[in-house]
């Protein structure tokens, strides 16, 4: 499973002298599987640009090892087309909450199944006590250790400022890149990404592209909010063989749900009182998984970036969807700061092949918004 984005970080060996991220330039993957389709046209994102206005600060501390930061460099994509013709996206507005209520009965297209209805009514409960907490310009960096060993590093980025399908939108972004000792045994570099509304944090667009020693995948996800539909775009070339596999999906969107990528920052607006218990979809390629989320402890006291911490401690079990028979559940614990910031400190997980630990190591907190 690759929830929330430990497949590919295993992936590598990183060395202290050598931990370079590059700030790619993100492929748009509607162009990139050429979607001609008018009612995906909406997702082409509006303004892609950060808040000039944020004041990067210093680390809260520092690590020992400095991330070298390059300049902006475009990611590879497969055959993209490019296209000289300008899309303009017509302003869109959401319905108000008391519209809404009183449209119910228009709330769900024809032929919606019911179990959907049922999964909503469960994860409203969620969405209710969930207020929303992210920070514009806030970038943090996690080393990921396996066997008691650094695997990698990966860079989270959150950005504001945009628009995308007429509503506000965040961005969050994930970079990962294999070191050059490690490149003769496998290169890897990726990168994921969300789009989420800034109101309700709900998922908008969702994309993973990896540029690996064995392979090439771009694999899109388009959430369309007002047709309760989601659409999955997949491509993936593997090099040994050339061989190309394309595959595209479309399925009933439940009303309330995330990505695994949004997962991680959503949770942070949740009240993580101890006890608690979260339940709501993560959705991917189509399918989504039954998310229980759980409050184990909130008096943790971990020693992060040099400094010990008062944490809160989230235990998660992911249940595979009913159609993947293969697949079993995973179980991860994720660790947030107890103030009211809600760091992202730590993560454990449990793997067949053996366990994994994360935890911060660079941190440029950005502002509110």
């Amino acid at each position: 499973m690759r929830i929330f984005l430990l497949a590919f970080i295993l992936i590598g060996c990183a060395s202290n002298e050598d931990k370079v991220f590059v700030d790619q330039v993100s492929p748009d993957l509607v162009e990139t599987f050429k979607i001609e389709n008018e009612k995906f046209k909406k997702f082409v994102v509006v303004d892609k640009e950060p808040f000039k206005d944020v004041v990067k600060e210093k680390s809260v501390v520092p690590s020992k090892n400095k991330i070298k930061l390059q300049k902006q460099k475009p990611q590879p994509v497969l055959k993209i087309t490019k296209k000289n013709d300008v899309i303009e996206i017509p302003e869109q507005t959401e319905e108000s909450p008391a519209t809404s209520e009183i449209k119910k009965k228009a709330e769900y297209p024809e032929g919606y199944p019911e179990d959907l209805k049922k999964i909503d009514l469960e994860s409203a409960k969620t969405w209710k006590n969930y207020k929303p907490l992210y920070r514009i310009g806030e970038e943090f960096v996690f080393a990921i250790n396996y066997l008691g060993i650094t695997a990698g590093h990966v860079r989270f980025i959150t950005n504001g400022g945009l628009k995308i399908a007429g509503r506000d939108a965040l961005h969050f972004r994930a970079l990962f890149k294999t070191s050059k000792f490690y490149k003769y045994v496998y290169e890897a570099d990726d990168m994921v990404e969300t789009y989420v509304s800034a109101d309700k944090f709900l998922p908008i667009k969702y994309s993973l592209v990896q540029r690996e020693s064995n392979k090439d995948v771009d694999d899109l996800q388009l959430f369309d909010h007002e047709e309760k539909k989601t659409y999955m775009f997949y491509k993936r070339f593997k090099k040994k063989n050339k061989q190309l596999t394309k595959k595209e999906k479309e399925a009933f969107l439940t009303k309330y749900f995330q990505d695994f990528m949004s997962t991680l920052f959503f949770v942070r607006g949740l009240p993580l009182k101890k006890g608690d218990v979260y339940k709501f979809p993560v959705y991917t390629r189509g399918k989504f998984w039954r998310l229980d989320v759980k409050v184990g402890s909130v008096k943790d006291n971990i020693k992060v970036m040099g400094k010990w911490r008062d944490a809160i401690r989230i235990d998660t079990i992911a249940h595979p969807p009913k159609s993947d028979k293969k697949k079993s559940k995973s179980i991860i614990s994720f660790w947030y700061s107890k103030d009211s910031e809600r760091i992202f400190l730590k993560l454990k997980a449990k793997l067949k092949f053996g366990s994994i630990e994360g935890e911060i190591e660079e941190l440029i907190p950005g502002r509110r918004p």
